[in-house]
């Protein structure tokens, strides 16, 4: 758990709490804290995920479903895979 997490637990802890004081005492940026406790940003590792079509199962599925066509001797072409993508999610995928 790195220092923003633990500041933001605290501040949910104790909701009175000084959010300054929490960011001088954790050694983080105030704003950064206070954007980030209030929810109007997030980490970038939770940022890359919000942004990805496919989450951790959907890829494992697609991989598993490549790794079929594959042993049966069927390489899978771009429009296959996003044949397969779009089964999966739910809606079709973009060109790139």
């Amino acid at each position: 758990m790195d220092q923003m997490e633990v500041a933001i637990a605290e501040l949910r802890i104790c909701e009175g709490k000084n959010i300054a004081k929490v960011a001088r005492g954790h050694g983080i940026i105030r704003s950064t804290l206070s954007r980030r406790y209030h929810g109007k940003t997030v980490s970038r590792s939770d940022a890359h995920e919000n942004q990805r079509n496919l989450d951790a199962a959907q890829s494992a599925a697609l991989l598993s479903y490549i790794k079929s066509l594959t042993e049966r001797g069927l390489p899978p072409t771009i429009e296959m895979l996003r044949n397969i993508a779009a089964e999966i999610i739910g809606y079709m995928l973009g060109k790139n």
